[in-house]
């Protein structure tokens, strides 16, 4: 599942890291691939399964994906966030 984030998410980082820099309306669209990931991951690895939560090992993984996919959107949008407060900051 890791590899398959990696593989999703990989042209997110590489327009994030572009110039110019995305407008807020194509940051809606590129969390669309960490959507479909997350809703792509097996029923087994799911934190809702008792499996996952019997098993260290699945449930630490399991945490650790759910902290990389919220680490992406949190570097998706802070642009936005930044931008936001130094206008506020301004007025």
């Amino acid at each position: 599942m890791q590899s398959k984030l990696h593989q999703a998410t990989n042209p997110v980082y590489h327009r994030l890291i572009s110039n110019p820099p995305p407008a807020a309306h194509e940051l809606l669209s590129l969390q669309q691939p960490i959507d479909r990931w997350e809703a792509s991951i097996p029923p087994y690895f799911q934190l809702d399964n008792p499996d996952v939560q019997q098993h260290d090992a699945f449930i630490l993984a399991r945490y650790r994906l759910t902290w990389r996919a919220a680490n992406l959107r949190i570097i998706l949008f802070r642009p936005i966030v930044l931008r936001w407060e130094i206008g506020r900051a301004h007025v």
